[in-house]
C-alpha cells in the first residue's frame, strides 16, 4: 500500500468516526444522495358526518323525534367534547426548522482539517486536505438530507394525529348520540 493509499484510507476511516447519527461510520456505505423529497401532502380533508338513521320504535311523531334528535344532540356533545356541526379546525403543525446552516461547509471544514493532518503523514498535506474537505462535505450533505427527511415525517405524522383525533371525536360523538336515542326508544343504525 503506498502512502498516499493509506493517506485516503485514515482520512475516510477518521471523517467516518468523526460523524454522529444512524448509518454514518465505519464499515457501513455512504448513502446515496438526491434532491430533498417533496414537502408532505396536506392531510386529506375530514370524512364527512357519517348519516346516522334513527327509526322511531314505539310510534313516537315526526315532532317528537326532532325534539329527541335536538335533545340527544345537545347531549352527544356535553358527553363527547366534540360537535359534529362544529369540528375543531386543525391545528397548524409545528413549523419546520429547515436545514442545518453550515453542514456542508462545517464537515468539509472538519475533513479538511483531518485530511491535512493524514495528508502531513503521508507526505502531501495539500492532497490529503483536499480529499478530506470532499469528503467531509459529502457528509455534510447527507446530514442535511437526513434531517429534511426527518422533519417531512415528523409532519405527515402530525397530520395523521389530527385525522386520528377528528375521527375518534367523531366516533364517541355517535355513540353517545346513539345511546341517548336508543333510550329514547329508537331503533339506532
Amino acid at each position: 500500500m503506498t502512502k498516499a493509499t493509506a493517506c485516503v484510507c485514515l482520512v475516510l476511516m477518521l471523517a467516518g468516526c468523526a460523524q454522529t447519527g444512524p448509518g454514518l461510520g465505519l464499515g457501513t456505505p455512504p448513502m446515496a444522495t438526491s434532491a430533498p423529497p417533496p414537502p408532505p401532502s396536506p392531510a386529506p380533508p375530514p370524512p364527512p358526518p357519517s348519516q346516522t338513521f334513527v327509526y322511531p320504535e314505539k310510534g313516537q311523531t315526526a315532532q317528537q323525534q326532532e325534539f329527541d334528535r335536538g335533545h340527544c344532540y345537545s347531549w352527544g356533545v356535553q358527553q363527547s367534547g366534540f360537535d359534529p356541526a362544529n369540528p375543531p379546525p386543525p391545528t397548524a403543525p409545528p413549523p419546520m426548522q429547515g436545514a442545518p446552516q453550515g453542514g456542508l461547509f462545517r464537515g468539509a471544514f472538519g475533513g479538511a482539517a483531518l485530511g491535512a493532518v493524514g495528508g502531513a503523514i503521508g507526505g502531501d498535506a495539500g492532497k490529503g486536505a483536499a480529499i478530506g474537505a470532499a469528503v467531509g462535505g459529502l457528509f455534510g450533505l447527507m446530514r442535511r438530507a437526513q434531517q429534511v427527511e426527518q422533519e417531512h415525517q415528523q409532519q405527515a405524522s402530525y397530520a395523521a394525529q389530527q385525522q386520528n383525533a377528528l375521527s375518534q371525536g367523531r366516533a364517541t360523538y355517535n355513540r353517545a348520540f346513539g345511546v341517548c336515542m336508543t333510550g329514547r326508544g329508537y331503533s339506532v343504525s
